[in-house]
């Protein structure tokens, strides 16, 4: 079980950085992101490049959710 739970972890840290980065690259009110320093210029195009931004951090989001909750249901089972 002390395998499944160091998985769970890396796995954890992994979404968790990949969290980060995709609220980091999405554009705040047009003024361009943290990361490329870049505004977005690019009409409708910018629009569908945030829009799949914004979905891609819910769905991490959401994936991170789930670790955190089946790592501490583990480490409760377990201990």
């Amino acid at each position: 079980m002390e395998i499944l739970e160091n998985i769970i972890t890396i796995i954890q840290v992994f979404v968790s950085i990949i969290v980060i980065i995709l609220v980091l690259l999405q554009d705040h009110q047009s003024k361009g992101n943290i990361i490329t320093g870049t505004a977005n210029q690019s009409g409708s195009m910018g629009a569908s490049k945030d829009a799949k931004l914004a979905r891609l951090t819910k769905i991490f989001g959401l994936v991170w959710i789930i670790l955190t909750i089946a790592s501490g249901s583990l480490i409760l089972i377990v201990r």
